[in-house]
C-alpha cells in the first residue's frame, strides 16, 4: 500500500444561502489528520467553516472504517467556498496492483441559524487508475447505521452524488442541489474505492 503525496485528492463541500446574519460562537476548523478529527481534537471538535469568522457549518462526529491506521495518513484542510465550504482530502493511501481498498469517512455538521443548505458537491483531481468517491448525505436526521446506512431517521430519502474517472474531465465533479434542503443539519458518509493497477501511482 502506497500513499499519495500530498496535493488535493477531492473535495467535498456544502453550499448555503444566507437566512440572517451569522453569529459565530466556534473556533475555525484546522488543517489536520482525519485520525485527529476523529479524536475531537482542539483543532477538530466543534469548529466551523464558512461564513464570516467562526463560519456557519459547525462540523463533527467524525468516524472512520477502512484499511488500519489510513486515518493517521488522510490529511483534511478546511476550504471556505461562499457561505459554505469543506474539506479538501489528500495523502490517502493507494493501492497495490491488484488489490482493492475501500475507505469510509462519515460526520455531521450543523448549519448556524444564518443559512440553509442548499446543495452539495464533490470533485476529484485526475487519477491514474480505477478511482470513485461517492457522498451520500441525510438533511436534518442521521443515518439508520453508522456506515453503509440505506435510510435516514426522518424518512427523508438518501440524498447521494459520485464521481470517478470513467469519463473526465465530466465525471470528476458532481453536483446536487437538495431535496430537502438542510434546514439545521446534515449527516454526511463518503466512501472512497480504489482499485490498484499498474498505472495507479498518483492523483
Amino acid at each position: 500500500m502506497k500513499t499519495l503525496p500530498a496535493a488535493l485528492l477531492f473535495f467535498v463541500a456544502a453550499s448555503l444561502c444566507t437566512r440572517l446574519d451569522a453569529s459565530p460562537i466556534y473556533p475555525d476548523c484546522a488543517a489536520g489528520s482525519l485520525a485527529s478529527y476523529e479524536a475531537g481534537g482542539s483543532n477538530s471538535s466543534s469548529c466551523a467553516i464558512g461564513g464570516s469568522s467562526g463560519g456557519v457549518e459547525i462540523i463533527d462526529g467524525f468516524q472512520y472504517s477502512g484499511p488500519s491506521g489510513a486515518d493517521s495518513q488522510i490529511l483534511l484542510t478546511p476550504d471556505r467556498q461562499g457561505l459554505g465550504g469543506g474539506f479538501n482530502f489528500s495523502g490517502v493511501p493507494v493501492p497495490d496492483p491488484g488489490q482493492t481498498l475501500t475507505f469510509d469517512i462519515s460526520y455531521s455538521y450543523l448549519i448556524d441559524a444564518s443559512a440553509i443548505g442548499t446543495g452539495a458537491n464533490l470533485e476529484m483531481d485526475p487519477p491514474s487508475g480505477d478511482v470513485s468517491f461517492a457522498e451520500s448525505i441525510c438533511v436534518d436526521s442521521s443515518f439508520n447505521a453508522p456506515f453503509n446506512g440505506t435510510a435516514c431517521s426522518n424518512a427523508d430519502p438518501v440524498q447521494t452524488l459520485s464521481v470517478d474517472n470513467t469519463n473526465p474531465p465530466a465525471s470528476l465533479d458532481g453536483q446536487i442541489a437538495l431535496d430537502p434542503e438542510a434546514m439545521s443539519s446534515a449527516n454526511v458518509e463518503i466512501q472512497i474505492v480504489e482499485t490498484g493497477g499498474t498505472d495507479l501511482v498518483r492523483f
